[in-house]
């Protein structure tokens, strides 16, 4: 009995004695910013859920303009939001051809691929695309500027930044994205 409790105080004093390190690890964590741009992003992508999944047709039978009503900006972004779905099979494909990637300004950019080289109709589609992705991404910017208080066009390359990081963290693993130095990896 005597041995056990000389036993116990020499491990109580081993232990408090050893001086365990703590490290810490900071988990990415967003700015105001970014939670008040994806705020307003997630609340336009809502919206614009609400707005494709329902048939509106009036007393007539006619089809209702579901954008009526809103401000000119707010029907741009649902357009630019509607564009968006309509090309997303084929950002993915692009993305997957590695004949675009996310770059460092919230864009798709075009880089140099094999399957555009060979082929004249998949290299124009490719740039008539990723041209109206890159405008309808430019409206979602600025109609998320409009929906804050605070902030102005001024600080467009402060909401493509926090764009570029969204983009580049939803982008699937293989897919190019464009460091702040400007060079391109794979996810």
């Amino acid at each position: 009995m005597k041995y056990l409790f000389m036993i116990s105080i020499l491990i109580f004093a081993v232990g408090c004695s050893a001086r365990p390190e703590v490290q810490v690890t900071l988990v990415d964590t967003r700015t105001a910013l970014e939670n008040q741009v994806l705020g307003s992003y997630k609340e336009l992508n809502k919206e614009f859920v609400m707005i494709a999944s329902v048939r509106s047709v009036d007393e007539k039978g006619m089809a209702e303009d579901r954008l009526k009503g809103m401000s000119a900006s707010h029907r741009e972004a649902m357009k630019a939001m509607q564009a968006r779905e309509f090309n997303r099979d084929d950002v993915d494909d692009f993305k997957k051809s590695r004949c675009v990637g996310e770059n460092n300004q919230g864009l798709l950019e075009i880089l140099p691929c094999e399957k555009s080289k060979v082929d004249s109709k998949y290299d124009a589609l490719l740039k008539d695309v990723t041209k109206e992705e890159n405008e309808s991404r430019m409206v979602i910017m600025k109609r998320v500027i409009i929906m804050n208080e605070g902030l102005n066009e001024q600080d467009i390359t402060k909401i493509q930044k926090v764009f570029a990081r969204m983009n580049q963290d939803a982008a699937r693993p293989g897919e190019l994205v464009q460091k702040e130095d400007g060079s391109w990896d794979r996810k």
